[in-house]
């Protein structure tokens, strides 16, 4: 009888060290503590009118739930001072806030924090949001995503900068990249539209890789036009990339501004393709 019992219990435990979740490792589960909460990943330009939290690189199994905070930008306090406000509690990964009712540029802060049954651990560090009227302005907005000019088709700007004082910026530029003949120089156009509110000085224009000679700054612009020049003086066909953003010093001063002071700049303007002309190889 005794020997009948003890094969039973060997059984039932090779049975449970068997299982995919074995019942040590529920109980591991149900005792974890939450990892601390790491700053939440926020999208200003996902939906209109709307930021978009998304907290996913906070997913923990010793978590049973979520608890976001915001705050909003106010006149001369830090936004790690600020007083932050539940507007989300659950068990989702991702909140979108609509923000419609306030002004275009306005600075929210959201913190993300762990709940694990009745308990809600720290808060995690604030990430930054804008209030944005605008949608799809962040296509083209680094080396990795240039756009790849293929054709001398007019395209189209999408130029965006804001700063809330104190040292956070969010900044939309347009990358661009194309294949220069050696020995060829590639003329472009940027066009402002008549409503823009940034001047013909206020677009500066960088050069990355292989490009040369293209002038950081705004190049010479006339009529509300801005015209700049992408070389190639090699001597094979090469991609060349350079970006268009806004000319922060023509605004805010160099460096960005950390004078409590809350400003945003953007417009939407035409880049076209002028002409190819020769240039000497070195």
């Amino acid at each position: 009888m005794i020997k009948k019992i003890l094969i039973l219990l060997l059984l039932s435990v090779i049975f449970m060290l068997g299982c995919s979740t074995s019942f040590f490792d529920k109980i591991a589960t149900n005792n974890k503590v939450p990892d601390p909460a790491v700053k939440p990943v926020v999208k200003s330009f996902a939906v209109q009118d709307s930021i978009v939290i998304d907290w996913n690189n906070n997913s923990d199994v010793g978590a049973d739930g979520y608890v976001l905070y915001r705050a909003m930008w106010t006149t001369g306090i830090d936004p790690s001072n600020l007083a932050y406000s539940q507007i989300y509690s659950g068990t989702n990964l991702t909140y979108t806030d609509y923000v419609g009712n306030y002004n275009e540029g306005t600075f929210f802060y959201y913190k993300i924090a762990k709940k694990r049954e009745s308990k809600e651990f720290d808060k995690s560090d604030y990430a930054a949001g804008v209030v944005s009227r605008h949608t799809a302005l962040q296509n083209n907005n680094s080396l990795d995503t240039a756009l790849d000019i293929d054709n001398f088709n007019t395209l189209n700007l999408n130029i965006y900068y804001a700063c809330d004082g104190f040292g956070n910026e969010i900044v939309v530029s347009d990358y661009f990249k194309m294949l220069i003949p050696a020995g060829v120089y590639f003329e472009y156009q940027i066009q402002f539209p008549t409503n823009s509110n940034i001047p013909t000085d206020g677009l500066a224009i960088y050069n990355y890789e292989e490009v040369t000679n293209v002038p950081t700054g705004t190049g010479s612009g006339s009529g509300g036009n801005v015209n700049f020049n992408v070389y190639n003086r090699t001597t094979s066909g090469v991609y060349c990339m350079f970006s268009v953003s806004v000319n922060k010093s023509q605004y805010f001063g160099n460096p960005s501004p950390t004078s409590g002071v809350e400003e945003f700049v953007m417009g939407y303007y035409t880049l076209a393709f002028v002409g190819s002309f020769p240039v000497s190889v070195q």
